[in-house]
């Protein structure tokens, strides 16, 4: 079998398009009807870009390093060329759909540029913006802005396993993990004895953990509580993917967390595995 290919089409609201395929691959379609045709123009032309700007500036320079740091500097060229030739894009096409989709993109990063974004997305016309993807990207910068690293996280009140109201200010002082979760996440459920591990190790030393879950059995909830064997706070509002902290937060995938100073300040976020416990070695020199 040969290689296969996704695209991304949209399509104006009331049009229809159809598509054939034969041999090899073979695209048919009233390309008029279809918003951002020149999108497969833009890509193709800026793969000729980058390729040869690659085989020209870099192609000698790399061929000298070794295989393996020549493909590293391979990919960081290539990713550099296609931000600018996307950034050009953006600032060409306000009105363009496909200007959002990049955007929307660029926040997936695992270490986005949200003032960069922010600058760009500013630049839209308020029709694109006001789409679904352009409200989306919108309130992503907007919940960076509120808890991005170095933000404060905003003050907010959950019930506990015993029903009493538990506020995130309570943990002041103390470095805090704020894990989002469910007992219905299988990843959720694996990251927890890596939790438990660090709990052990550093509570003593200041560090806490409020998991808030995103459940909304509350039989189900206790039962992971006691299966998993965590010991720290634990609230929920049992509104399940409703929970009013994760909707504030834009939280739209679990697990996610928050690592707050004492001083309750943003200093990292989506730690998993063997991550949470090398930062709190760093943090407490241990």
């Amino acid at each position: 079998m040969g290689n296969s290919y996704v695209y991304t089409f949209w399509v104006e609201p009331g049009k229809i398009i159809s598509f054939t395929g034969k041999t090899g691959w073979l695209l048919k379609g009233a390309r008029g009807l279809v918003t951002n045709s020149k999108k497969f123009d833009i890509r193709n032309s800026d793969t000729e870009v980058i390729e040869r700007a690659y085989r020209e500036s870099y192609g000698a320079a790399l061929r000298t390093l070794e295989q393996n740091t020549g493909k590293s500097v391979s990919s960081l060229v290539r990713a550099r060329l296609v931000d600018s030739i996307e950034t050009n894009f953006i600032v060409q096409h306000p009105n363009n759909y496909y200007s959002i989709y990049l955007l929307n993109n660029r926040l997936r990063y695992s270490e986005p540029d949200y003032p960069f974004v922010e600058k760009l997305i500013n630049r839209l016309s308020a029709k694109i913006k006001n789409t679904y993807l352009g409200k989306e990207t919108v309130q992503r910068i907007k919940v960076n802005n509120l808890v991005g690293i170095g933000k404060t996280m905003p003050d907010f009140v959950q019930p506990d396993t015993l029903s009493k109201p538990v506020k995130l200010s309570d943990f002041r002082g103390k470095y805090l993990f704020v894990d989002f979760w469910a007992s219905w996440c299988g990843p959720c459920r694996k990251e927890n004895p890596h939790l438990i591990a660090a709990h052990k190790q550093f509570a003593a030393k200041g560090f806490d953990i409020l998991g808030v879950s995103l459940d909304e059995s509350k039989a189900l909830w206790l039962k992971a509580i006691q299966d998993d064997q965590l010991t720290w706070t634990q609230v929920s509002d049992l509104k399940g993917l409703n929970n009013s902290v994760a909707k504030s937060l834009f939280i739209r995938a679990i697990p996610d967390n928050f690592l707050l100073d004492p001083n309750g300040v943003v200093i990292a976020r989506g730690l998993r595995g063997q991550e949470l416990l090398k930062k709190l070695k760093s943090i407490f020199k241990d």
